[in-house]
């Protein structure tokens, strides 16, 4: 956001209420997937970038093998690559 020169309140319409707003950028609340969708949108971002915390709290990261591990690294760090333009 801020590289894009935009504060909270900017989210307003795509997200809803400040508290909306406020419980999502602190991690007190989860994107759902119609936030996600409206900033991929707005963001011309994949939908995965707004969700990758949902994605991988959802995996036991313990329980997992290690090529399965291995995969959802090289996915974030897919994520990370895109938001910064490197794709």
């Amino acid at each position: 956001m801020a590289e894009r020169g935009m504060k909270a309140k900017d989210l307003e319409p795509i997200i809803g209420s400040k508290g909306h707003i406020s419980s999502i950028l602190s991690g007190r609340r989860e994107i759902t997937l119609k936030m996600a969708q409206r900033l991929k949108d707005y963001f011309q971002l994949p939908a995965e970038v707004f969700l990758r915390t949902v994605l991988f709290r959802l995996c036991n990261w313990s329980q997992l093998n290690k090529g399965a591990q291995n995969f959802l690294k090289s996915f974030e760090d897919d994520i990370v690559d895109a938001t910064q333009g490197n794709l």
